[in-house]
């Protein structure tokens, strides 16, 4: 996934979880995420990332669809890579 899917990711955060961000803050927020996914899938799901899709997945348990194609994306590249994540 490249640096753009990542600052939709950022921006997404901004707006659903009241962040208050500046566009540099969330171009940083970006960054910061693409760097814990790759980390992610070269060993295993960083506390970041996992703390991400928990989010992403209760928007979509709450009725946020936006969250659910973030939320496939991110598990589907992570599955990809031979990386797997469970909702527990």
């Amino acid at each position: 996934m490249d640096y753009g899917f990542w600052y939709d990711v950022a921006e997404y955060g901004n707006v659903n979880w009241n962040g208050g961000f500046t566009p540099r803050e969330i171009a940083e927020n970006a960054y910061e995420y693409m760097i814990e996914y790759t980390t992610s899938i070269n060993s295993e799901v960083t506390p970041a990332i996992d703390t991400l899709l928990h989010l992403l997945h209760t928007d979509y348990c709450n009725g946020n669809t936006e969250a659910l194609n973030l939320l496939n994306v991110i598990i589907d590249g992570l599955n990809d890579n031979g990386i797997e994540w469970y909702i527990d």
